[in-house]
């Protein structure tokens, strides 16, 4: 009855052996792919066991497609039009999304999230070197280990020669483990080259936008950013620009924006787009040879360099050649094993060693250990030296008495603070119909009182606009350094200001014309938004954060952002909840710069306040003479007729 038994299990172990691959293909191409965020125990033991081997080769066929890339040609577009999915966190950024890759989109919500509007003070780089070194050190025993389960085929009599007994199994384990491998090379080479490309298009287009440059049409941020450069860049020889395209144009434009500051021919500097349309015969003449290139280095494309990056493309062919060649043979030779001999143990000890393989891969793939994560991207933002000025060039005291309070973005004023301190705490608005807008101002008087008097301390007012389609409302908010909370609440209106106050802006239409208008103080428990406490705790902290991180900035000059190579925050560890404190006791006094800029302010109204009762004195004083000097006349005519 034994022999029956395992004559029949013998008999049916190709289609057994045709359904288990199907329980570890999905799991092998996903942990490929998503290695260089969960760890490189995820690829190095992928290999382990035959099955789930194809599902190394699909992550492998999926890289090297979304590798290529020939001028507007990419790999990552033809793949999304084949209909392959983007399979594993790290992966699916190198992959197609719309009209530009994951890692773009990814990258320009995290600048979002994070308040950088400066990117030409961006800058990644990457560690992976020593992660790379021990994902190739782990990939060894897991290659002898994944020819365990064929040493009964090697040590007895089969009918395949002796040499493809063990010749398929190790072109099977060195294949896998050079394809999962050299996978997480080729994601680390594309991805960086893609998010250096996305910065640079990104400088650019700043550039673009502050010189208010005409694009062509395909000059987007929705477009691929390689795309666009190439076709930017295409027709440039050895810096010089060819041809009188669209692009041509276009880089005739910034080029005088790219090289402003620069020594011209004459030695003078050069001037910037705007600057020359406002003074067209302020342009000076160039020389370009001596003085300096066309196409400066840090806004030139960023390319991988060949030599690495056709080498990673020709070990993931071999790799992959390898594990399909031997996977095929290694089924032959157990399928060869049954059909030999019906009694034989050797088809039964290759499935349980397989299974057992499989079964470990899966408690090494749930173990998870945090070792093996020590690879990551980090952008680091050189940051400002100087303080971001307040909103407006009014003291609060006299914003308070006007009742009207100039607004910012919250884009833009958090940015400019995010430029000069680093990165802020994160904060959620309270959901879809709600905008936050910012004023910040200081006190014009010392807050204290005695003998010596303090500095004069910021305030920070932070107006929350409700709009939806029945309501359209809003509150101002009054935070003190000093205070854990708002001091007052405000009702108050979105109006346009026409005035000549200063207000910082970068554009027309930029939303610091826009004012709130105090209507009066009214209790935070009047309406939902202000009444909502987890909400108001949160802008609480937010305010104490901006308020800390402007006196406590760092010396360092840069601050460093970690995330994974799936452009996510990494993971922290949990520490007590503190709150938020400065060194100066809660203060946050005003630099010479930002007193300056609100003292000059306050000089510039009160001139025009003097010209205005001036001017009025004159024309009443004037009025008045004539009115006398026609007097004078009609006396004189009376007394002596003439």
């Amino acid at each position: 009855m034994t022999s029956a038994f395992g004559g029949t299990v013998t008999g049916g172990i190709q289609d057994i052996s045709a359904l288990l691959p199907l329980l570890g293909t999905e799991q092998c191409e996903e942990h490929v792919g998503s290695a260089l965020v969960g760890g490189f125990l995820y690829a190095a033991v992928a290999p382990l066991s035959l099955f789930g081997s194809l599902g190394i080769v699909r992550a492998g066929v999926k890289a090297l497609i979304a590798c290529i890339r020939f001028r507007t040609f990419m790999g990552a577009k033809l793949l999304r039009d084949a209909g392959f999915e983007p399979v594993g966190k790290a992966l699916s950024q190198i992959m197609w999304d719309g009209e530009r890759h994951v890692a773009e989109k990814s990258l320009t919500e995290m600048l979002e999230k994070l308040h950088i509007t400066d990117v030409e003070k961006l800058s990644v780089e990457e560690h992976r070197k020593d992660w790379n070194l021990w994902l190739l050190c782990c990939s060894i025993p897991v290659a002898v280990a994944s020819t365990m389960p064929y040493m009964y085929f090697i040590r007895n009599d089969h009918t395949d020669p002796k040499y493809a007994r063990w010749l398929y199994p190790l072109m099977r384990a060195i294949g896998g483990c050079l394809t999962a491998t050299m996978v997480q090379f080729i994601i680390q080479t594309r991805l960086v080259e893609i998010i250096r490309n996305r910065l640079v298009f990104l400088k650019l287009d700043a550039i673009v936008k502050r010189d208010d440059i005409d694009p062509p049409d395909w000059w987007d941020a929705k477009y691929s950013s390689e795309v666009t450069l190439c076709k930017l860049f295409a027709k440039t020889h050895r810096g010089v620009r060819l041809g009188g395209s669209d692009a041509d144009r276009m880089w005739k434009a910034l080029e005088h924006s790219v090289t402003v500051g620069l020594p011209t021919a004459d030695g003078k500097a050069q001037l910037n787009v705007s600057q020359q349309n406002q003074d067209p015969a302020a342009q000076q003449p160039r020389d370009i040879e001596a003085a300096l290139p066309v196409v400066k280095e840090q806004y030139r494309p960023f390319t991988t360099p060949s030599y690495f990056h056709y080498m990673y493309i020709f070990f993931v062919i071999c790799g992959m050649g390898l594990s399909i060649v031997g996977y095929i043979g290694s089924f032959t030779i157990v399928s060869n094993d049954g059909k030999g001999n019906a009694n034989s143990n050797g088809p039964l000890i290759w499935l349980g060693a397989e299974i057992a393989l499989s079964l470990l891969r899966m408690v090494i793939w749930s173990w998870n250990p945090s070792f093996d994560e020590n690879t990551d991207l980090t952008f680091k933002l050189e940051l400002e030296a100087n303080n971001p000025l307040p909103t407006c060039n009014k003291f609060s005291e006299e914003l308070e008495a006007n009742g009207v309070i100039p607004l910012a973005r919250s884009r833009e004023f958090l940015g400019q603070i995010t430029s000069f301190v680093g990165l802020l705490e994160p904060f959620e608005s309270a959901g879809d119909g709600v905008a936050l807008y910012y004023t910040m101002s200081a006190q014009r008087g010392p807050i204290g009182r005695g003998p010596t008097p303090t500095k004069q301390q910021r305030v920070l007012y932070i107006t929350i606009y409700e709009y939806t389609e029945n309501i359209s409302r809003s509150f101002t908010l009054v935070y003190l350094p000093t205070s854990k909370q708002a001091k007052t609440c405000h009702n108050s209106t979105i109006e346009v200001q026409d005035s000549d106050d200063n207000v910082k802006g970068d554009s027309e239409d930029n939303v610091g014309r826009l004012c709130a208008r105090l209507r009066g103080n009214v209790s935070t428990a009047s309406n939902h938004i202000t009444n909502n406490k987890p909400f108001i705790k949160k802008l609480d902290e937010h305010c104490a954060s901006i308020f800390s991180k402007l006196q406590n900035r760092a010396n360092d000059g840069t601050t460093e952002i970690k995330r994974t190579w799936a452009l996510t925050e990494p993971p922290k560890v949990p520490e007590p909840r503190s709150e938020v404190k400065s060194d100066s006791g809660g203060e946050s006094p005003l630099s010479e710069d930002e007193l300056a800029y609100l003292r000059e302010g306050e000089l510039e109204r009160s001139k025009r306040n003097f010209c205005s009762t001036r001017r009025t004195w004159v024309d009443a004083r004037i009025t008045f003479l004539k009115k006398q000097k026609h007097t004078v006349r009609s006396m004189i005519f009376c007394l002596t007729g003439y």
